[in-house]
Parts: C-alpha cells; structure tokens; sequence
C-alpha cells in the first residue's frame, strides 16, 4: 500500500513538469516548422532563439524595410519594427511640411505630433507679443501662455480694487478664492463646484473667467445644470453684469447678457 501511495503521489507531483515540457516541446516544434517555411522563402532564422510569432514578424520589418527603400528611404530591420518605421516616414515628411513653411525640426528627436504642438507654440507666443505679453515657445507651451496670461490679468483687476497678488506664484483661480477666504474670515478657500438642489436637474455653482466679444476680461459666479445656466459676472470697472450661459463643451460656456454682448467662459 505504501508503495502504491508513493506512485499516486510521485505522479500526480509530476503532471505540472509534464505538461511545461509538452508545451515546450509543441513550441519548438512549432518553431522549427516557421523557420523551414521562411527558409524556403529565403530568411533564415534560427528556431533556437526566435519562435514563430517572432520570425513572422521580423519578416514585417523586412519587408517594410525593402518598401521604403524603394521610396528614399532607408531603415535597418534588425533594430527597427515596421511600425517605427513607418512613424519615422510620417516625422521626416512632417518635417519637411513645416520647413516649408519656415519651421526647422529634426526629425530624429522630434515627433510629428511633436512638431504640430511646437508651431501652434510658436503662433500662440507671436500672437501674446503682438498684445505686449513675451514668452518663450521653447520652455511654455500655448496652454500654459493663455493661463499666464489670465492670471496676469486677474492680478491687475486685483490691484484695481486694492488687492496685490504675484501672478508668477499665484493662478488667476488661486487670487480669486484667497481674496473669497479674506472676505469671509474662513481659514480656507471655499471649494468649488458647489451643489444646488430643488430644480429639475442637479445644479452646480462654479467659478468662471473669460472674455467678451470686445477682448473685456470678466469673471464671476455662475449656476449651471447640464443643459445651461445663469449667473453674474464682473468687468474690469466692477460692474455686475447678468448673463444666461450654456454649455458648448467640457468646462468651457458662452452666453449673453441683457444688452446682447457675447461672452466665452471657463470653469475654473
């Protein structure tokens, strides 16, 4: 009985390596068999080291290699995939698009993608100079320039009424609940959005800034549900102007107000 116990046992340990060498075995098989395909189509790969999902696709590489040579250019397969390559094509195109246009990019360091950021940079930094604001498209991007912008802004509006604030350590956003919190004696900011109940749909009370059709910085306080809203805004003289909004996409409103003028917002 004992010996009978130690064969069940010895066995039943042995499955797992059984089945890691069969599938071992049906791998290399598999291998073997892609290598000799591929021979007969002249590449050669050893099955020692490659399995066939990576023969296959080396052949890939291969074969875009030879298609772009035909084309001017010239990719070496045993260190580049055909997706690479095929990437580097749309860089070395894209570069020459923008040179054309008088913009110089290497495509070996930068992307297409890359490249298109840098020029609406670039545009975003002429168009803030013509407007008495500099900045430089190598270290800030255009996002970073408008929100620069707002807070300069927003801290001249600030002095206007008394209130100092750095906009170099201090975001538009950032002065507006500093000067909430001096108001209301609190120890923090109040926190926004804050909700509204009793209307057919869950309404939101956010903080807002932007600009009127005319190039008017204004801000101010805002109810919105998600098909729109109403709320005050302010202009740089402090006057309280109502204003309907809606939205027009994710943080970002337009409205009028009681005179017709136009309005672009965002949530801050």
């Amino acid at each position: 009985m004992r010996i009978i116990s130690f064969l069940i046992i010895f066995s039943i340990a042995s499955l797992p390596i059984c089945h890691a060498s069969d599938w071992y075995t049906v791998q290399q098989k598999k291998s073997q068999e892609r290598a000799t395909y591929w021979k007969q189509r002249g590449y050669h790969f050893d099955p020692t080291f490659m399995s066939a999902y990576q023969m296959d696709q080396k052949v890939k590489d291969i074969e875009r290699a030879k298609y772009w040579k035909k084309r001017g250019y010239n990719f070496d397969p045993a260190f580049m995939t055909a997706y690479q390559m095929d990437q580097k094509v749309k860089d070395i195109e894209r570069a020459k698009f923008w040179k054309g246009k008088g913009y110089n990019f290497d495509p070996a360091f930068m992307t297409a993608y890359q490249m298109d950021q840098k020029v609406k940079d670039i545009k975003r930094a002429k168009y803030w100079q013509d407007k008495g604001y500099n900045f430089d498209a190598n270290f800030m991007t255009a996002y970073q320039m408008d929100q620069k912008v707002k807070d300069i802004e927003r801290a001249k509006f600030w002095k206007k009424q008394g209130y100092e604030f750095d906009p170099n350590f201090m975001t538009a956003y950032q002065m507006d609940q500093e000067l909430a919190r001096r108001k209301s004696g609190k120890t923090t900011p109040t926190s926004s959005p804050r909700y509204n109940y009793g209307t057919s749909y869950r309404s939101y009370n956010y903080d807002v800034s932007g600009y009127s059709d005319g190039g008017d910085y204004v801000y101010g306080e805002i109810d919105v549900d998600q098909s729109g809203g109403d709320g005050y805004i302010y202009d740089d003289e402090g006057n309280e102007i109502y204003i309907d909004v809606e939205w027009t996409s994710k943080g970002e409103l337009e409205g009028y107000d009681s005179e017709g003028n136009y309005y672009e917002l965002e949530v801050e």
